[in-house]
């Protein structure tokens, strides 16, 4: 927990351990306005615009000219609710992994529906009376906070969240060509990013190490070798028995990959684990500098992830972690569709459901 001793204004250390010891924060947000969808979109245009500004309320609040002031990100769970119906739940991952948080919401939808008949009203132990936190704010804390209100609002500018659902098939479809659903979308942005970039890129995608004793997760990579012999034959002159083959092995590759790293053998946190003592090192004093492996450029490039994924499991379905200068993508894989939420532009969007396609109807008799 952290420590607030060092606060010398009473009311604002009271304040702050009020918050710093909440099991979660409750966010009541006023109604904003809705765009109008343009004239000529479809329904499906317009669901998935909704469903992303829902999202994007979730995240960011509309930044401080809306409901961006009324969070604690430093909470792990916020619960929002809007006057609209919006509605849902933004995590932050330090105390537990997201599965953590979205098995308890689930779990709690899931006792909502099955007893929405029976109607009884639960009493509490105890009569809660709310009050306000009292905050004692010096004029260089208020120049503080609007500095801060100024990246916020940049930063919210800044999102551009976009949700794609995808409807011509979905997991069960993709199964029957013998094909890890994951894999299979993992190659499909490699492939876009080859097409707008000519280059595949480190990719981030988490692997739950859950199954042993404090283990958190570790990195699925994408980018093999394998994926980048295929990414050429796609883009090049070879022929479709060629792509269809090269296809396969990346996609084996993958599976590989994935079963690796879920088995404790992944590279990324020994590696970092590592760096961080090499870091305190030579910081204390006990090296000079850091190892050369560590000062080459492929180190900074191993650790860079522009392409940040996540595949989500779950009915209940909103949204996924967003991060500057990065293109993060929550993937939701119902049996006849998948959702992407992104924050791609819409061409990589147009590019990976290509690519989608092009890969699965290969693989048809």
């Amino acid at each position: 927990m952290t420590d607030y001793v060092h606060i010398t204004v009473e009311s604002n250390r009271i304040s702050l351990e009020c918050a710093q010891e909440a099991i979660f924060v409750v966010c009541l947000d006023h109604e904003h306005a809705n765009p109008t969808p343009p004239e000529n979109s479809s329904c499906l245009q317009n669901h998935e615009e909704e469903l992303a500004r829902r999202a994007k309320h979730l995240l960011i609040g509309g930044g401080s000219r809306a409901n961006g002031m009324n969070r604690w990100y430093d909470a792990t769970i916020q619960l929002i609710v809007s006057r609209n119906g919006t509605n849902g739940l933004c995590i932050e991952h330090s105390t537990a992994e997201g599965i953590v948080s979205i098995n308890m919401a689930e779990s709690a939808l899931r006792y909502e529906r099955e007893n929405r008949k029976q109607r009884q009203m639960g009493e509490a132990e105890k009569e809660i009376h709310a009050r306000p936190l009292s905050w004692d704010v010096n004029p260089e804390a208020v120049m503080l906070l609007e500095k801060q209100k100024a990246t916020m609002n940049e930063l919210t500018d800044e999102l551009d969240l976009k949700v794609l659902i995808f409807n011509d098939f979905g997991r069960d479809f993709i199964k029957t060509h013998q094909f890890s659903p994951d894999g299979f979308v993992q190659l499909a942005l490699q492939l876009a990013h080859f097409k707008l970039h000519g280059y595949v890129v480190c990719t981030y995608e988490t692997a739950s190490l859950r199954r042993y004793r404090t283990g958190r997760v570790d990195n699925i990579r994408a980018n093999t070798m394998e994926a980048l012999e295929w990414v050429r034959a796609m883009t090049g002159e070879s022929s479709e028995e060629t792509k269809l083959t090269l296809v396969r092995k990346a996609a084996d590759k993958q599976a590989k990959v994935t079963e690796e790293i879920q088995g404790g053998y992944g590279i990324d946190n020994h590696l970092y684990a590592l760096y961080v003592l090499a870091k305190q090192s030579l910081e204390s004093g006990t090296i000079p500098e850091l190892p050369v492996f560590f000062r080459d450029f492929m180190w900074n490039e191993l650790m860079r992830f522009p392409l940040s994924t996540s595949q989500v499991f779950y009915t209940n379905f909103c949204g996924e972690q967003v991060k500057k200068k990065k293109k993060n993508n929550g993937i939701s894989r119902s049996p006849h569709r998948l959702t992407f939420l992104t924050a791609f532009s819409a061409m990589v969007l147009l590019f990976v459901m290509d690519t989608a396609v092009r890969i699965i109807f290969r693989m048809t008799p």
